[in-house]
């Protein structure tokens, strides 16, 4: 699926097109910023908050992977009307951190800002060949983040998620 495609889907998923605030979840390169992106073309004045930048902004940045928190990360990003948040693979369930606190945090933020968590797979292959188009990335590094990625990430948003979808 184009990225286009993905937004349509997404947005036919959810029902309306009025009001979308919608978090963006998936394993690095699956397309969440792409889709982020094509969404605010079809939904006018949309406000996309895109993690990977924010966590270059400051330091200690309260995104980074090593400080991370919701709250304090997204918090002073959330805007009324259309919303997209984009949390970047990686990103909020990681290896040796309270990840069963993070999942009640993301649970929290999720009802008090009124937001669909969407979860963007794909097969390994599909997801591999768009990560390695990336500048750095190896194959070797891929495998270990796709181990990660289906051992630790996926299983905790999918407690999260309202919606899968399919992006292959």
């Amino acid at each position: 699926m184009n990225s286009t495609d993905v937004a349509h889907a997404l947005l036919d998923r959810l029902g309306s097109v009025d009001g979308v605030r919608l978090v963006l979840a998936g394993p690095a390169g699956i397309g969440k910023t792409s889709a982020a992106i094509a969404i605010g073309a079809i939904v006018p004045d949309t406000v996309h908050v895109e993690h990977d930048r924010l966590k270059r902004s400051v330091w200690p940045c309260p995104c980074s992977v090593a400080y991370f928190d919701l709250r304090d990360c997204f918090g002073p990003h959330m805007v009324p009307g259309s919303l997209v948040l984009d949390t970047g693979g990686g990103t909020i369930f990681r290896p040796g951190k309270d990840n069963e606190g993070r999942l009640a945090q993301l649970l929290d933020f999720k009802q008090e800002h009124h937001l669909a968590i969407a979860l963007l797979v794909a097969p390994y292959a599909v997801v591999k060949e768009r990560h390695l188009r990336f500048p750095g990335s190896s194959e070797a590094h891929f495998d270990d983040y796709w181990s990660e990625w289906e051992s630790l990430e996926l299983p905790f948003w999918r407690r999260a998620t309202d919606l899968e979808l399919d992006v292959s």
